[in-house]
């Protein structure tokens, strides 16, 4: 997982913000790691790990021009 977290800070896919930032009135949605085993050929398994949000959680009828995610 610390690998994963490593490529995506690399590739500037999110940035942390502390929740001062976050506008007023916006929703924090919370998110999960989900961890999959997958089986390849010749009984090898792959590990594959990603963070997911939990979109059920959102409010309708709100701008989804801006989304804040907590990470730790």
């Amino acid at each position: 997982m610390d690998y994963k977290l490593t490529k995506l800070k690399e590739m500037n896919t999110w940035s942390e913000i502390d929740k001062t930032d976050v506008p007023q009135g916006a929703q924090i949605l919370q998110g999960m790691w989900v961890h999959l085993v997958k089986n390849l050929e010749l009984g090898e398994q792959k590990l594959k790990s990603q963070w997911v949000l939990q979109g059920d959680k959102q409010k309708t009828n709100l701008s989804l021009s801006d989304t804040f995610v907590p990470v730790s």
